[in-house]
């Protein structure tokens, strides 16, 4: 093989790898938290309705995702309460904080609708994953065994 048909191996092979790597960019479809963590369902949030946070979140404007920064900018602000067990969690891009103490690293958007986001990090003092689903609708943030309303 001469000079030439090595240069154009080599082309090839980038324009292959470029084209991969491209079909791997996402392309704006979003698809819904829901579609990944199945156990999320608008019934774990019916023993809350008594709630007065949660009463009040249906009251208000829904916000509208469109982007991952729109979530993180949504959560920034932003304080949530699990009754049940007397936490209040602030979600900010550099981590989570539980009663004041960040826990975590910084948060990733997973994925998100226009109402839903699911959101993860991780603790640096166990290696655990946390995730939560991010609901705009109820003024929610829930994993598997807890809701945290909006205050």
């Amino acid at each position: 093989m001469g000079k030439t048909g090595k240069i154009l191996a080599i082309i090839t092979v980038v324009g292959i790898v470029i084209a991969i790597i491209v079909s791997m960019i996402p392309t704006g479809e979003q698809m819904s938290a829901d579609e990944y963590v199945s156990d999320y369902s608008s019934d774990s949030y019916s023993s809350y309705n008594s709630y007065e946070s949660h009463d009040s979140a249906r009251h208000r404007s829904v916000i509208k995702f469109q982007t991952a920064y729109d979530v993180t900018a949504y959560l920034s602000g932003r304080k949530f309460y699990c009754s049940s067990k007397d936490i209040t969690m602030q979600i900010k891009s550099e981590g989570i904080y539980l009663n004041g103490n960040c826990c975590t690293g910084a948060v990733n958007v997973i994925e998100f609708s226009s109402t839903q986001a699911l959101i993860s990090a991780w603790s640096p003092y166990n290696g655990a994953e946390f995730s939560f689903i991010v609901d705009t609708e109820n003024g929610s943030v829930s994993d598997n065994s807890d809701v945290y309303f909006e205050r």
